[in-house]
């Protein structure tokens, strides 16, 4: 079990933490009786994304994009336990596990839009590649939430759960040891792109002369 910093009420992770993640999943990874691994976080919390007063200064933690892609190609399962809120990079941590389970009061979402910024680290990529295109773009260029009901049905989690996240979670974990993990970062499914060049270019014709929150949204696309 990875546990999440203490860091209320939204348990943003600084920079720096993330390191604290790499080093206990690659420490996991190497001990034998370790047969999976589940990422939680604390406080009913899972993760509220990187903590932004930190966008303006130079980066102190790992390139997060090395990071996820170390934790999805984990010859391990790796289970995401979310509860509370999956925003932005906690998303993303939670779309680099192999699986994901959330309680029944979680959202979910990539917000970034709403701020100017995009999804980084992949998050354009490893989306609509579990969910397929159309839905992704909703979720990315609107930055809306989900709940935990609307991302089971979309395909982002792979169970929900009003009980205890942790020992759902460790009993989820336990059942796939053994068997094929899905990796994201290779995997391409044709019957989730079907259509999506007519798509994009009906996003762009719709959104051309929307407020300026849509500049970002021609970046998501490309």
């Amino acid at each position: 079990m990875l546990e999440g910093k203490r860091n209320p009420p939204a348990l943003h992770i600084p920079e720096a933490y993330w390191q604290g993640i790499v080093d206990s999943v690659q420490r996991a990874l190497r001990e034998p009786k370790v047969k999976c691994v589940v990422i939680c976080g604390q406080n009913g919390i899972f993760c509220g994304g990187a903590d932004i007063r930190e966008f303006s200064g130079p980066m102190s933690g790992p390139p997060l994009t090395p990071m996820i892609h170390s934790i999805e190609a984990a010859a391990k399962p790796m289970v995401a336990a979310i509860e509370g809120s999956a925003l932005g990079g906690g998303l993303l941590l939670a779309l680099g596990c192999h699986y994901r389970i959330a309680h029944s009061k979680t959202r979910l979402g990539f917000p970034e839009v709403i701020l100017g910024l995009l999804p980084a680290a992949g998050g354009t990529q490893l989306l609509p590649r579990l969910i397929g295109v159309p839905a992704a773009l909703d979720l990315i260029t609107t930055g809306r939430h989900v709940t935990a009901a609307e991302a089971l049905q979309l395909g982002m989690v792979d169970q929900v759960t009003d009980r205890n996240i942790m020992d759902v979670a460790v009993k989820f974990a336990l059942s796939v040891v053994g068997k094929p993990l899905l990796h994201l970062a290779i995997y391409f499914d044709s019957g989730k792109t079907v259509g999506m060049l007519s798509l994009v270019f009906f996003c762009r014709k719709r959104y051309h002369q929307k407020t300026f929150i849509y500049f970002f949204f021609f970046f998501i696309l490309d």
